[in-house]
């Protein structure tokens, strides 16, 4: 297969943006910025990723108090 114009134009218009995209999430990664920037922190009310223990009431608490202050509820990665 011969490489003409045509196929650097349309590759330069798939791999651009995706280029543009990837960065911009690399600046929002979450290493990048804390927990607590982006909304309410889940651990700040008791809850544990990966944890044995019932944690519904904890996790019930921190919904309550996200959907008062109307701000998003952060979660710990895990199980």
């Amino acid at each position: 297969m011969s490489v003409n114009r045509r196929h650097l134009i349309a590759l330069a218009t798939v791999a651009l943006p995706g280029a543009v995209i990837s960065r911009a999430y690399a600046a929002r990664a979450p290493g990048s910025a804390s927990i607590s920037a982006r909304g309410l922190d889940a651990s700040h009310f008791g809850l544990r990723p990966g944890s044995p223990d019932d944690q519904s009431s904890k996790a019930q608490a921190a919904i309550d108090a996200a959907a008062h202050r109307q701000a998003p509820l952060v979660f710990q990665p895990g199980i």
